[in-house]
């Protein structure tokens, strides 16, 4: 790729190329950064592609309770973007938004097997998304965050985008003192309903996750640490997938040691 750049813009014009099978793809990778008013307001777009290579172990990182036996095939997708960035006083922002086609999107669809399993789908699917992000340095030591996504799913043949969530947030309040040995963090996730799909073609929605957490982490030396995390404090037990409940309100303790 190639990047020209002043102070005022910045231009990066390349590809991704992705080999499978023997068979070259190349896809775009363009993009354009644009100072309006120095750091404080950027203007950006891009175009992007690539081919996502699909397999086992990635699709089970997503959801742990696919099938053994599943057909797996790879996504291609182009991504449309645009928006605005920037840094004021003590607040850093993106706003983004873009349309993004994929070919080949995995989405999910369960068993009739016992345990329940997930078959994978595969969809022509066109997104319309936009993001915001927001990070906060009101005081010294003190960092809050905010970032909301909102999806719009079209596939091509299903009627829906099955396990896909259309709406996520999440939150944070981090404090650090001591050197940044001690650090004190509220966190919540947010996640809205989405579509479901049965092993008999029965169709459903999730229940609502609301995820709030609570971190401590202290440094004892620069190498030998504890921390403590209360997690899910509003105690819902969110079926991300069919049938398999989340962990309620809980506790996480231990040791941690840096290299």
């Amino acid at each position: 790729s190639f990047t020209f750049h002043s102070n005022a813009f910045r231009i990066k014009a390349g590809a991704n190329i992705a080999i499978h099978n023997d068979e070259y793809f190349i896809y775009p990778d363009l993009a354009l950064a644009l100072a309006i008013s120095g750091n404080q307001i950027i203007l950006f777009g891009g175009w992007t592609g690539d081919l996502q290579k699909n397999n086992f172990r990635s699709l089970s990182t997503y959801n742990p309770f696919i099938a053994r036996r599943i057909h797996v095939m790879n996504s291609q997708y182009n991504d449309y973007f645009g928006g605005l960035k920037g840094n004021v006083s003590f607040i850093q922002y993106e706003l983004k938004g873009g349309y993004k086609q994929t070919k080949d999107m995995a989405l999910f669809q369960a068993t009739n097997t016992l345990p329940i399993g997930f078959d994978v789908l595969y969809d022509d699917v066109n997104l319309i998304y936009a993001l915001g992000n927001i990070v906060v340095h009101p005081v010294k030591n003190v960092e809050i965050g905010l970032m909301i996504t909102k999806n719009f799913y079209d596939p091509a043949t299903q009627a829906k985008a099955w396990y896909l969530p259309d709406l996520e947030g999440n939150a944070r309040i981090q404090y650090k003192t001591m050197g940044d040995r001690l650090q004190v963090a509220l966190e919540t996730y947010y996640m809205d309903k989405f579509p479901t799909l049965g092993a008999f073609g029965e169709t459903g929605e999730s229940n609502t996750l609301l995820d709030v957490n609570v971190q401590a982490d202290f440094f004892i030396t620069k190498k030998f640490g504890v921390f403590a995390h209360l997690n899910n404090l509003a105690n819902i037990q969110h079926r991300r997938w069919l049938d398999y409940p989340g962990i309620g309100l809980n506790v996480i303790g231990g040791l941690q040691v840096r290299f």
